[in-house]
């Protein structure tokens, strides 16, 4: 599973989540069908997305099949928002994600060995 951001606020009766994303790029986002959400248990839950829009600034409205109502969704604000890795757009070969960015070594040009 992959990170996309967290749930900053519960929007309407209806039960929708207001998803904060770390990406600036939204769009792909929009074509998911599965959400995982995190909460304090630290074990990720499934849930059907029924619907999700862009609003605004980088933040998403989501309306989940399992969360009908405000009431219901209110437990999960502040938890971490996952997608699936299969949901990851292919990227062209001079794009990179942040985590493999994070992975890579870091040496100095003064010291190309690595010592």
């Amino acid at each position: 599973l992959i990170d996309i951001g967290k749930v900053v606020a519960c929007h309407g009766l209806r039960g929708a989540l207001k998803i904060q994303v770390a990406s600036q790029y939204v769009d792909w986002l929009l074509e998911a069908k599965t959400l995982f959400l995190v909460n304090a248990t630290g074990a990720p839950t499934r849930f059907k997305i029924q619907k999700i829009q862009a609003n605004q600034g980088r933040t998403l409205l989501v309306f989940l099949k399992e969360l009908p109502s405000r009431t219901m969704a209110e437990p999960w604000l502040h938890a971490v928002a996952q997608l699936p890795e299969s949901a990851r757009p292919t990227l062209k070969h001079d794009e990179f994600t942040v985590d493999s960015l994070l992975q890579l070594a870091v040496f100095l040009v003064s010291n190309p060995s690595r010592e």
